[in-house]
């Protein structure tokens, strides 16, 4: 009965696979077992067993149960540990059917040996009355004994079951208090967290002191650090609850590593290290998946790249292989390294390779238990290859389903870069692992189909600037360029350093702006133009042309975040510090877009937007929840109940401007 019982809950997980199920029969899976084999361990059934059946048997049979907490389903999407279970535990109930009544049967002819023989006693000395009463009142005190072993033991299975049932119950409580916990800390931590991240993006605008710039810089990449921090454990706990799930849509990956070369660049250039994006000409432009999630993976490896490197360079590197549709991105660094026995628990929670790293560069031992996750949850493998003080490889593998188009049109830019004769000049190269970085990028720029030959046989030139330039530098850069005047140059370095040699070398060049990037690079040998990255920001460059906004939020500071940086993008801002006041302006006035608060006195925004939603002007007015709470089921039930999108706390000034760009139009 119970390996039915079990039988039944994976049956039902099999029809209806959700993290429901699967948690049920993970949890009646576990109680099962530890009563079945409480039982077998029991004097009383073991000596039934011995004498009358077979222990090897009794072995093999727990053996099933074992492999079975193996080949347990990890979530609901583990479809093939389903069928294995679901497979493995019809063979032990099957084992189990035979041999009870292989059991069953030895015992009902033992006992038929027994009456006989005591038929034939009884036969041959029936004149021994007294021992006939004897016999008689023994076999009456046995059945009395079996009798109330047998009731002994169904009040102690019952009170098992019941113990059973009660420890199931605590879990599912702990589980969900668990969860509202999380909720609530995520909330209440974010919501002072937006207030500094707000106000310092505001201050940051304003701000005109050289010093008092830098200070505010260092409050924003602190404050997104500690964002980073309250994300991962979040993550995490997603992760083991089963609550987790993956958003598939298109990836746009030309987009996502302009994304990563763009933040990581900078981290790597406050290091003084050099930052390569090497991609290969046979990368799909698209593919299905989750690119919030894969840039969150390759953030994760490129933070600790960076943070474990003190000299040398970083290499985000991608190829796709045609044979098994395989997506490869690897993340290198020059870095300390790994030592070999650490490398096998890397990949735990909470887990550091070396403790004392932990005191020496911080961190929380999450992240790269969070790739791991990430990275198994979009089906894909992550590998490490690493030696101490020589730096470190880690690679990821996605089987993907790639478009037809891949990032490199061969056929419009092929005729360009044909006759092309490059010479690489890299005014920085007496260090050897400048030198080895060298021979990657020419190894993958001539997949493009551009010829690398020597300085006196190029027609262009293509020069790698260091992180500083030294009067040596320019000195040697001057004087190849006097003496190969006739030649092309293209110069790939950081803005300032480019502007500074524009004032001082009489020479025509292109710039490509750092970090390298063989996209950037390609394109400009081909159309011989500059891939100089403009200095406006990006707020600066945004206007919405008055649209009229309805700002819902109690906060005062969130409240003046939100109004100032609305504001510097054209907009007019109505506010209203609750959902009843909010409900009041949206039955008297026609908004543009509703930015709604959650937890609000008088009314929250929940009930704020099911009344706009059914009676006022704004009924077809995108409404954007506007909150801290982030956890996946608080996000479902605001579309529910008529919200659009949500915008979590704290928030920087670029999801802001996506999200007035998706309802109010391009800017």
């Amino acid at each position: 009965n119970k390996v039915m019982s079990i039988q039944l809950a994976s049956q039902a997980f099999r029809d209806n696979p959700t993290a429901r199920s699967h948690q049920k029969l993970k949890m009646q899976f576990r109680v099962m077992k530890a009563s079945i084999t409480n039982d077998l361990k029991s004097d009383v059934t073991r000596a039934f067993h011995q004498k009358h059946g077979d222990p090897a048997t009794l072995i093999e049979f727990l053996q099933y149960l074992d492999q079975l907490g193996f080949y347990m389903p990890k979530n609901e999407n583990d479809r093939h540990n389903t069928e294995a279970f679901h497979k493995l535990l019809g063979k032990a109930y099957k084992l189990w059917n035979r041999y009870s009544r292989q059991v069953v049967h030895a015992a009902q002819e033992q006992s038929l040996l027994i009456q006989q023989h005591w038929s034939q006693s009884l036969s041959i000395q029936i004149y021994i009355l007294s021992a006939i009463g004897v016999i008689a009142l023994i076999f009456l005190i046995l059945i009395t004994r079996q009798l109330l072993t047998q009731k002994m033991m169904s009040q102690a299975l019952q009170v098992q079951a019941e113990q059973l049932t009660q420890a199931r119950n605590a879990a599912e409580e702990s589980t969900q208090a668990k969860s509202r916990f999380l909720s609530n800390m995520s909330h209440e931590i974010r919501t002072p967290l937006n207030g500094i991240i707000g106000l310092t993006n505001l201050a940051r605008q304003k701000a005109v002191k050289p010093e008092v710039i830098n200070y505010l810089d260092k409050v924003i990449l602190s404050s997104d650090a500690l964002l980073h921090v309250i994300n991962d454990i979040l993550d995490v706990s997603k992760i083991e609850s089963g609550k987790f799930e993956l958003e598939v849509t298109q990836v746009d990956i030309a987009d996502v590593f302009e994304r990563l070369s763009a933040t990581m660049s900078a981290s790597a250039r406050d290091k003084g290290l050099r930052f390569y994006l090497l991609i290969e000409p046979e990368l799909p432009a698209f593919f299905e998946g989750d690119p919030a999630r894969l840039q969150q993976v390759l953030t994760n490896l490129l933070s600790n790249a960076i943070k474990f490197t003190e000299d040398g360079f970083i290499q985000l590197e991608a190829t796709f292989d045609q044979d098994s549709k395989t997506l490869i991105i690897r993340v290198s660094d020059t870095g300390i390294g790994i030592p070999e026995e650490a490398i096998q628990h890397l990949f735990k929670e909470f887990s550091q390779a070396d403790p004392s790293t932990t005191r020496k560069f911080g961190g929380t031992g999450l992240g790269l238990s969070i790739v791991k996750s990430l990275t198994e949850l979009m089906g894909g493998q992550v590998s490490i290859e690493s030696k101490p003080d020589e730096g470190s490889c880690f690679t990821l593998r996605f089987p993907i389903e790639p478009s037809d188009t891949t990032l490199f049109c061969s056929d419009a830019l092929k005729s360009e870069l044909s006759g092309k004769h490059i010479h690489w000049l890299d005014v920085h190269a007496h260090f050897d692992i400048d030198e080895q970085f060298n021979l990657n990028a020419k190894e993958v720029l001539e997949r493009f189909g551009v010829q690398f030959v020597p300085l006196e046989e190029a027609n262009s030139l293509l020069i790698e600037l260091p992180q500083s330039i030294s009067e040596e530098h320019a000195q040697h850069l001057k004087t190849t360029l006097q003496e190969h005047s006739d030649k092309r140059c293209y110069l790939v370095g950081h803005t300032d350093q480019i502007h500074e040699l524009t004032q001082s070398l009489e020479h025509t060049f292109y710039s490509i702006e750092t970090p390298f990037n063989t996209l950037k690079v390609i394109e400009c040998l081909a159309k011989e133009q500059s891939h100089e990255t403009a200095t406006s920001t990006l707020m600066s460059q945004c206007n919405f042309n008055g649209k009229h906004i309805l700002l819902v939020e109690d906060s005062p500071i969130n409240q003046l975040i939100a109004q100032e940086m609305l504001g510097l993008f054209g907009l007019r801002v109505t506010t209203a510090d609750n959902g009843e006041i909010a409900v009041e302006k949206a039955q008297v006035d026609v908004f543009d877009l509703i930015l709604m608060d959650i937890q609000m006195p008088e009314m929250d925004g929940m009930e704020a937007t099911r009344i706009i939603r059914t009676d006022s002007f704004n009924q077809t007015t995108p409404i954007v929840a506007l909150t801290a709470n982030v956890m996946t089921e608080d996000v479902k039930l605001y579309k529910e109940i008529g919200m659009d999108c949500h915008l979590p706390k704290p928030f920087k000034p670029e999801q802001l401007i996506s999200i007035l760009e998706t309802y109010l139009g391009n800017a």
